[in-house]
């Protein structure tokens, strides 16, 4: 009988530690609704670079690449990101939704297809989450992980319907991207925020009896990280559901999250019933 390699050591409980947690830049994913100021929220980042893919930077006085118009000129950048000698602490993808048509095109290429829809069956869709997957989100978290710069995506959003087997079907705001990749961004961000305008309702009666309902907004932008029905939403700190959308209000918020991630939870006051008599 040939030589076997030995067993592992089994799993003990004895051997188990806690472990301090080590928190990194994050990746954020920033998607919002039209006009509401997404791209200046990302400018206002550390030291940022905007990766330039729909050509609206023009009003932001911030360090940008020229407009990409291939995949591979991402991924060229993003390797001169990571082996090149710079002082950037982010870097922005501006948008996603415009940086996805480049990542199907690729698709297209490398499969010899003449269109995204003509692989049949999702199948394009597929190939291109996976190029995003395999390539695109290691390169960012190398840059992340070796370089230590925040990585800030931002994508359009837009409302589609969720047919909930518990309750009736609603509409839910949620980045404008195939459900495939964006699927893989949400599983794989530390923070996706929805940017969205601070809108109350309140019924008015109309002059003919009947009850309308009118929306009233101030123009308050505001930044959500809580999941919830309305809309796609979640951070992995302990940050409030909501913010203003202003990135020092943010920054502040992730900063004190993480840097309290390892303190030891403060004793408990005894209560009078407790006190020692």
């Amino acid at each position: 009988m040939e030589d076997q390699a030995p067993l592992a050591p089994p799993i003990s409980l004895a051997n188990l530690k806690p472990a301090k947690a080590e928190p990194k830049p994050p990746i954020i994913l920033l998607y919002g609704v039209q006009g509401i100021g997404k791209s200046s929220f990302a400018a206002d980042a550390p030291n940022p670079v905007m990766v330039d893919a729909e050509d609206g930077l023009h009003s932001i006085p911030v360090v940008k690449t020229p407009l990409l118009t291939s995949y591979a000129d991402l991924m060229q950048f993003i390797q001169e990101l990571y082996t090149g000698k710079h002082d950037f602490k982010t870097v922005v993808l501006d948008t996603l939704d415009a940086i996805e048509p480049l990542i199907q095109a690729e698709a297209c290429r490398r499969n010899d297809w003449p269109d995204i829809e003509k692989a049949g069956y999702g199948k394009g869709y597929l190939a291109a989450a996976e190029i995003f997957r395999t390539e695109l989100l290691p390169g960012l978290r190398a840059l992340r992980d070796d370089r230590g710069m925040i990585v800030v995506m931002t994508a359009h959003a837009i409302t589609k319907t969720v047919n909930d087997p518990t309750a009736d079907s609603f509409d839910r705001w949620q980045p404008r991207l195939d459900k495939r990749l964006g699927e893989i961004v949400l599983d794989n961000a530390d923070v996706i925020a929805f940017g969205a305008w601070k809108v109350t309702t309140v019924k008015a009666e109309t002059k003919f009896g009947q009850k309308k309902t009118k929306a009233i907004g101030d123009g308050t932008r505001v930044l959500y990280l809580s999941d919830r029905p309305t809309h796609v939403s979640k951070t992995r700190y302990r940050m409030p559901p909501e913010l203003p959308l202003d990135w020092d209000a943010f920054f502040e918020a992730l900063n004190e999250a993480m840097t309290t991630v390892n303190k030891p939870k403060a004793a408990k006051e005894p209560t009078d019933g407790e006190a020692e008599s």
